[in-house]
């Protein structure tokens, strides 16, 4: 469950139905700050702590994938199928996260 400080951080961002450049370095330091307080809380050893490292490193490729697609590297049917991909493993990360509430 995303906490109430998150979203309406997210909620925010989207208020006019796109993110910014400038809102999108917001949201990764407003995600970044809740995965610190997390860690500080709870301990960098473990999985928690690779789960962390691995969501920086997701999101980093993912950012690179999407300037590859707005800068025309993909075909048209590539584009398409990287979001399905993109959008699929998203999904399936929310549905394995509520699958443990």
């Amino acid at each position: 469950m995303i906490s109430a400080r998150m979203q309406a951080t997210f909620e925010e961002a989207y208020a006019d139905a796109a993110v910014s450049p400038r809102e999108l370095v917001e949201l990764r330091n407003a995600v970044d700050a809740a995965a610190e307080e997390v860690l500080e809380q709870e301990g960098r050893e473990g999985a928690l702590d690779a789960l962390c490292k691995s969501f920086d490193v997701t999101s980093q490729l993912i950012q690179d994938v999407a300037l590859r697609l707005k800068s025309g590297t993909y075909s048209d049917l590539g584009k398409t199928l990287v979001r399905s991909v993109i959008e699929s493993q998203v999904a399936f990360l929310n549905a394995t996260a509520r699958a443990f509430e």
